[in-house]
């Protein structure tokens, strides 16, 4: 793969318990929506190396996450 590539990805990594204040995230392994924390991450492509991540993201903001990284 050539140098300066980076993989992005927006997670949804599922929430069991009764938060009220959580978002429904779609899910691909199970392809449907659930009550979740949505991650950002991205990772050099060549060496899988985590460069940036933020753990912190609600439905509205994830169009502004990805100009947020490549500021960073």
């Amino acid at each position: 793969m050539p140098e300066g590539f980076v993989d992005l990805d927006f997670h949804t990594i599922p929430f069991h318990g009764e938060e009220a204040l959580m978002e429904k995230h779609y899910v691909s392994k199970r392809s449907r929506r659930q009550k979740g924390i949505l991650a950002f991450l991205a990772q050099d492509a060549e060496t899988r190396v985590f460069c940036y991540a933020n753990g912190q993201l609600r439905k509205d903001e994830q169009d502004e996450e990805v100009l947020r990284f490549v500021a960073f």
